[in-house]
C-alpha cells in the first residue's frame, strides 16, 4: 500500500514551490523594510536646482518622459535611502555597493536581453534603447520586485513595498545604475 503525503488534489504545490524560492535573504528586502517602516513626511527633502537640471535631462536623454511624474513622485525620497545606506556603511557594511551593483546587473541583463529585439536598421544603441525605454525600465522594476518578494526577509505590506520600491529604483535612476548617462 502507498502511503499518500498529501491531502490529495493539487497538494500544496504551489506552496512548496514558494518555500523553494524564498531560501535567501536579501540585502535590498531589508533596505525596504526599513525604507517602508519610516515613510513619513519627515522623509521628503527637496533636490537641489543643480539636481532637478540633471534629473531633467537624464530623463530627457533616455525618452523616459511618461516616467517624468512617477519619477518625480519617488525622488523626494532619496536623502532618506542615502541616510540609510550611510547607516548600513558606517556600520562596516557595504549594502549600498552590493545593492547598486545588483539593480546595475538586473539592467545590464534586461539591455542586453530588449535591445536586439527593437533594434532597427540604421539605429545607434542609443537609438534602440530610447525606442524602448520604458519596457527597459518596467522590466527592471519586475525583477527587482521578484528578488524582493521571493526572499525570506521582506516584512511589509505589498502597499508599503511599492512605495519603497519606487524610491529604490528612482535612487538607481538618478545615480545612474538604470539608464544611460546623458553625454
Amino acid at each position: 500500500m502507498t502511503v499518500q503525503n498529501h491531502s490529495g488534489v493539487g497538494h500544496n504545490i504551489i506552496g512548496d514551490y514558494y518555500d523553494q524560492l524564498a531560501k535567501h535573504p536579501s540585502l535590498l528586502s531589508d533596505v525596504i523594510n526599513v525604507l517602508s517602516s519610516s515613510m513619513d513626511e519627515g522623509a521628503i527633502e527637496p533636490l537641489d536646482q543643480l539636481d532637478e537640471i540633471v534629473i531633467s535631462e537624464k530623463i530627457a536623454y533616455n525618452n523616459l518622459e511618461s516616467f517624468k511624474e512617477y519619477i518625480d513622485d519617488f525622488k523626494i525620497f532619496q536623502g532618506k535611502i542615502d541616510m540609510i545606506y550611510t547607516v548600513a556603511e558606517s556600520n562596516g557594511s557595504n549594502k549600498k555597493s552590493l545593492i547598486l551593483r545588483s539593480i546595475r546587473e538586473k539592467y545590464l541583463k534586461v539591455k542586453a536581453e530588449l535591445l536586439p529585439k527593437h533594434q532597427m536598421e540604421g539605429d545607434t544603441a542609443i537609438d534602440t534603447l530610447r525606442r524602448c525605454a520604458g519596457e527597459i525600465f518596467l522590466k527592471v522594476q519586475e525583477k527587482i520586485r521578484n528578488q524582493i518578494i521571493t526572499s525570506n526577509n521582506i516584512a511589509v505590506p505589498q502597499e508599503a513595498l511599492d512605495l519603497a520600491l519606487g524610491i529604490v529604483i528612482v535612487d538607481a535612476f538618478i545615480r545612474c545604475k538604470i539608464m544611460e548617462a546623458p553625454l
